[in-house]
């Protein structure tokens, strides 16, 4: 790969992967410092973050059956934990005896607007 391209492009290449990498881990960091800090979440769409977590999972399970890039595998598998831990944050989780095993709640403040 070295020899067959410009160098300029090899090095380009190299830089812009590792900015991309950095920004990720950054926006990573300030997502969990912003879910740390609050105590309720007005306003936050409990469908929204339950269809983040299906997604990040299902982009995961993609790129490890396309044969990607373990840097690409390794940095989206970072967000599932986090999507996790988010999703316990801004609900009750309750164990059931039946599929699906467990039940999202809201909490009391969480009253979504009614259209």
């Amino acid at each position: 790969m070295l020899f067959d391209n410009n160098l300029y492009l090899v090095g380009l290449t190299v830089i812009l992967s590792v900015l991309e990498s950095v920004f990720q881990l950054l926006a990573v960091k300030n997502e969990i410092h912003f879910w740390k800090n609050i105590e309720q979440h007005p306003g936050i769409s409990i469908r929204s973050l339950t269809t983040q977590l299906l997604f990040t999972v299902v982009i995961v399970l993609y790129l490890v059956d396309s044969g990607a890039s373990k840097l690409v595998i390794i940095m989206q598998l970072i967000n599932v934990p986090v999507c996790i831990w988010k999703l316990g944050k801004a609900t009750k989780v309750e164990r059931q005896q039946q599929f699906p095993y467990f039940k999202l709640t809201n909490y009391s403040w969480y009253r979504p607007e009614i259209q």
